[in-house]
């Protein structure tokens, strides 16, 4: 990413927890740390309507269009995309027995995790759609653990479920986004931050979307830090404007 790159939706620090996870990723690069892998099995697949319905879900979710940028800068930084193309992979396996079938699965999931992700691209999360019937398909969701945990992981497949559905039906739904301008989400960013320099340990392991699933009460507390969210945000484009990560549509830095 540079200076030139006007497709920015917003930009923050890390959490406490995202640091170590970058960390340990450069560390041991193609090791498949942090490379997570939702398994699927499914019926019958309408192609267009499959695409259309993650493309969605990647553009009403900020989290799944970030990307980590960390050379020359003070601190790591995620940067939300505006728009980021959905990686779909398609394989044809019909030709194959269910022995052969099963071993290229698991050769392929070995090698899917050690080609990882480059953090510094966005997205940090790829399909494959794998077809191996008439009616038989099998989906491998991969993404980096520094964007989504297994309670965020749950409410988005659901989300999937519910959309692809509605979409094979010829309905949109009008679902609640949780973006980087909303307060949970902010809040939530915040108050990892807070707790982590209270309490002087890490805890709390919610992704910063998460509080999708959260009480309204608990969704309110989040949004409670607003000083503190603030300063999070403006430190993290303070910095990018400075290494020139942050640009507007006008020419202009900053």
């Amino acid at each position: 990413m540079n200076s030139e790159d006007v497709n920015v939706e917003d930009i923050y620090e890390l959490s406490p927890a995202q640091e170590g996870m970058l960390f340990h990723t450069l560390y041991a690069p193609n090791s498949g740390i942090y490379v997570t892998q939702f398994e699927q099995p499914l019926d019958e697949v309408a192609h267009s309507v499959f695409e259309q319905c993650w493309q969605r879900i990647m553009d009403r979710h900020a989290v799944l269009r970030t990307s980590i940028h960390w050379e020359g800068l003070e601190k790591p930084l995620q940067v939300a995309h505006r728009r980021v193309e959905l990686p779909l992979e398609r394989h044809d396996w019909r030709g194959l027995t269910r022995a052969q079938q099963e071993q290229r699965l698991m050769a392929h999931l070995t090698n899917d995790r050690k080609r990882g992700f480059d953090p510094s691209q966005a997205p940090l999360m790829r399909l494959t759609l794998i077809r191996r019937g008439d009616d038989d398909y099998y989906l491998i969701w991969t993404y980096h653990h520094i964007l989504l945990d297994g309670w965020s992981l749950s409410l988005l497949a659901e989300e999937a479920m519910t959309s692809y559905e509605a979409f094979r039906r010829g309905e949109d739904l009008e679902l609640a986004c949780l973006s980087f301008e909303d307060p949970p989400a902010k809040g939530l960013i915040g108050w990892r931050i807070a707790t982590f320099q209270a309490d002087g340990c890490w805890c709390i392991s919610f992704s910063y979307w998460g509080a999708m699933g959260l009480p309204v009460q608990a969704r309110r507390e989040l949004a409670l830090p607003s000083r503190t969210r603030g300063a999070h945000r403006q430190a993290g484009r303070n910095q990018a404007s400075r290494c020139g990560l942050l640009r507007d549509s006008s020419g202009r830095r900053g």
